[in-house]
């Protein structure tokens, strides 16, 4: 027998998002758990894994959202941010390439604002070898619906920010990581 384990979140509307819909009904506000149910559903059709999304809903007030929910099935693995604390430094040499080429892979197929960070990410398969370690995305609130197109600026913020984020989620990185990371990013867009 096998028992699966699910996530639920809920979310409600600010009374300020929520008169604004309700005053420009039909403009496509969604609660936040909506659009994320959307948005893994893009990741997915472009062939990322991600966390499976069961069940999603938002309840009505005069036709706007005010209040959203979505179940998620357990992913099972270990966080990133976690395992990336905890390992060793040859551990952690092989995780920040593997995350070089994961935000690669993000940005080639047009999905550059919206950030993956470390705390969104399950590492479900661990290998030395960078490229057959398999990440699950779990968390999806932010980003546009739609594929972006490519421009220096874009990349090079969403560059900054993602290893930014992975210094205030998982602490002081040696200068070797950040070489990882761009040697490992830059050679899956195919300029290494």
């Amino acid at each position: 027998m096998v028992i699966r384990k699910f996530y639920i979140k809920i979310k409600k509307a600010s009374f300020g998002k929520f008169c604004k819909t309700a005053l420009l009904a039909g403009q496509g506000f969604y609660i936040s758990t909506t659009h994320e149910f959307h948005l893994f559903n893009l990741y997915k059709k472009l062939g990322f894994p991600v966390v499976k999304c069961v069940a999603y809903g938002e309840k009505l007030l005069f036709n706007a959202p005010v209040e959203g929910f979505i179940i998620q099935e357990a992913v099972v693995g270990e966080e990133y941010t976690v395992l990336f604390k905890k390992s060793p430094c040859m551990v952690q040499r092989t995780l920040i390439s593997a995350y070089g080429i994961l935000s690669a892979r993000l940005h080639l197929k047009g999905l550059i604002s919206s950030i993956v960070r470390v705390t969104d990410l399950v590492c479900t398969r661990y290998s030395e070898n960078f490229h057959k370690v398999k990440f699950v995305i779990i968390d999806r609130e932010k980003g546009p619906l739609e594929i972006e197109s490519i421009t220096f600026t874009k990349v090079t913020d969403s560059l900054a920010s993602i290893l930014v984020r992975h210094l205030i989620y998982c602490g002081e990185m040696k200068n070797e990581y950040f070489t990882m990371f761009f040697d490992s990013y830059f050679k899956e867009l195919g300029g290494g």
